[in-house]
């Protein structure tokens, strides 16, 4: 049975962001929107495949909240921070004395998330013998906790995400064919932001106006220029990148800086020069003393962009 859109309204988690931040104007973005539409109301796995950092994770609880299965939890599994023989106990649950230091019976993910939607992120880094039990939950919807030989039925939304070449990965014989084929009946393959830049505007702004209210600071609003600025650079680390970005803005902007690519050099790298305020004039000691302390804090703070 289908939820109706006030049903669904009443289960949105309220931190997600609207529909116009996450699917933006691109055309890119766009048809995954109308795929997305598509698929709401089935029960049919969902494959996501994107760079790190693209937002896969926030598509996959953008589905899960439109969904039929709203109303049950949205239990995301990072497959690749989980060491494998750990990972079968947390996601099928075991039974007490399955194994060492087992002293209570433990449900798993699949359990909790009866009636909801099981997130597998990173699904490319499954064991093969994982995959099996895997394949097993997908195809029949049934599967087994550890030492249990109860067969249990689940009714579950399973999404999966990959920032890999999943044809590439069962070619090299990592990951199962049959597998492949299940998971891989509605594939929504998320562009990098490099290849969306009329995105960046919107992001940007959406993300400052977020951090303002997080930090409590009161950041200058980017300048048509700036934004131009911020379009033209690559995001290797897509918006996850982007992300970081402003927020390291709202924590130490203060100093305007000037929309040219030399500003975007000082949002991006921390580095300044006074060559970068000839838009503002001469600065006075205070603006450089300031701009110093900045450089200093930034350079603490500022670390590796890591995304998924």
């Amino acid at each position: 049975m289908a939820v109706t859109a006030s049903a669904r309204a009443a289960v949105k988690p309220a931190h997600l962001p609207s529909e116009d931040v996450i699917f933006g104007c691109s055309p890119a973005m766009q048809s995954i929107r109308q795929m997305v539409a598509k698929v709401l109301d089935t029960d049919l796995p969902v494959l996501i495949q994107g760079e790190n950092g693209t937002g896969k994770g926030l598509l996959a609880q953008y589905l899960h909240a439109h969904s039929r299965f709203a109303s049950g939890a949205c239990i995301k599994v990072n497959c690749a921070a989980i060491p494998g023989p750990l990972l079968e106990s947390e996601l099928f649950g075991h039974e007490k004395g399955a194994f060492t230091d087992a002293n209570s019976t433990q449900p798993g993910y699949v359990e909790r998330a009866e009636n909801g939607t099981l997130f597998l992120d990173e699904i490319s880094e499954l064991d093969l013998s994982l995959q099996a039990k895997t394949l097993q939950l997908l195809q029949d919807g049934t599967y087994n906790r550890i030492g249990d030989t109860q067969e249990r039925r689940s009714n579950t939304r399973v999404i999966c995400a990959t920032n890999r070449n999943l044809t590439d990965e069962v070619a090299a014989g990592r990951f199962r064919q049959d597998l492949f084929y299940r998971i891989n009946v509605v594939t929504l393959n998320l562009p990098p932001l490099r290849e969306r830049r009329e995105d960046v505007p919107l992001l940007a702004n959406y993300f400052l106006t977020q951090l303002k209210v997080k930090y409590e600071r009161e950041a200058p609003p980017f300048s048509e220029e700036m934004l131009q600025a911020l379009t033209r650079q690559e995001w290797r680390g897509n918006v996850r990148e982007l992300e970081n970005l402003v927020a390291r803005y709202a924590i130490l902007g203060g100093l305007d800086p000037v929309a040219t690519n030399r500003s975007c050099d000082w949002l991006v790298n921390g580095t300044w020069n006074r060559s970068s305020f000839t838009a503002f004039g001469e600065m006075t000691l205070h603006q450089e003393q300031v701009a110093n302390r900045r450089a200093v804090v930034w350079r603490v703070v500022s670390v590796p962009v890591v995304s998924q």
